[in-house]
């Protein structure tokens, strides 16, 4: 299974790096795919994927290419890897729950994708809905970011612990 997450996540990768808009992709169909000129580095194949993963889970869809990377690279090893399928989840999650903090902030023009456009929008109809001080609002956007950022972390099986020397040293 290790090499087969491990192209995978290259894959993704890649196919979201040399994205183009002008490659055929969501709501871009053609009949005639196999003479198109395409500008991703993957082709046709690469050119979907990343327009579907730029589409609905916006920039951070990378995040996906990186966990199957990582965890392709400790199976390949040997590595035991837990939880695969819940760290997974944890990744999407956690990439939605970023994207709708960034869309709540206007920070990249919008690219959070349809996922997080859709909880954000039902997120805040719920919250416009009670009349909230737009700083209270704003601290439960910062709340989900948090959770967000949490689930990544887990997702990536990071033991901030190890790393507390490292910022012992900046004090």
């Amino acid at each position: 299974f290790g090499l087969l997450f491990i192209f995978i996540g290259a894959f993704q990768i890649i196919s979201i790096y040399s994205y183009s808009e002008r490659d055929p992709g969501f709501n871009k169909h053609s009949n005639n795919f196999l003479n198109e000129e395409i500008s991703n580095l993957l082709g046709w194949y690469g050119a979907n994927i990343a327009s579907y993963s730029l589409i609905f889970l916006g920039l951070l869809s990378l995040a996906i290419g990186l966990f199957m990377l990582l965890e392709g690279i400790k199976l390949f090893l040997g590595i035991k890897s837990n939880y695969l399928f819940l760290k997974f989840l944890a990744n999407i999650f956690g990439i939605i729950f970023i994207n709708i903090f960034i869309l709540s902030t206007n920070f990249f023009n919008n690219s959070g994708g349809l996922i997080s456009l859709f909880f954000f929008e039902n997120i805040n109809k719920i919250l416009f809905s009670y009349n909230l001080n737009n700083l209270f609002i704003s601290l439960i956007h910062f709340f989900i970011l948090l959770v967000g950022l949490y689930l990544i972390i887990l997702s990536f099986n990071l033991n901030l612990l190890k790393y507390k020397k490292i910022l012992i040293i900046f004090k």
